[in-house]
């Protein structure tokens, strides 16, 4: 089956997709203070740098700390935007990397977890350096 056809698409396209996931909750299992304005620049930087965002509404998930402790509970929200442009995205991906890194520093997470296309580069996890 042709799904352009099937869904009376005039072309198709071939978009890739970048996702960020945010943590309501540090490291400690804290909130992370100035969520919901972490949340927009995550929204306005991807759509500077895509053309486009869309943000989820938070998922209940749970984690187990690294050399035990207790499970961590915490409510995600994930950003995501298609790259339809490589060239734009490319030039844009600097910025992202600052805002995930910076992203990362203010809400206490040893790692930051990102998706690009499906796939998750280097185990999905960014260090925050």
């Amino acid at each position: 089956m042709e799904l352009k056809k099937a869904l009376g698409a005039k072309k198709g396209a071939n978009a890739s997709r970048f996702v960020l996931y945010i943590p309501d909750s540090d490291a400690a299992g804290k909130p992370v203070p100035d969520l919901e304005k972490w949340k927009e620049a995550a929204l306005a930087v991807f759509a500077d740098v895509n053309g486009g965002a869309t943000l989820l509404p938070p998922s209940q998930g749970v984690w187990k700390p690294e050399g035990g402790g207790d499970t961590v509970r915490e409510a995600t929200s994930v950003v995501y935007s298609f790259i339809r442009d490589r060239r734009r995205f490319e030039h844009g991906l600097r910025r992202l990397a600052i805002f995930i890194h910076t992203f990362g520093k203010h809400a206490k997470q040893g790692e930051v977890m990102v998706e690009f296309s499906g796939e998750v580069p280097g185990q999905g996890f960014v260090s925050r350096a």
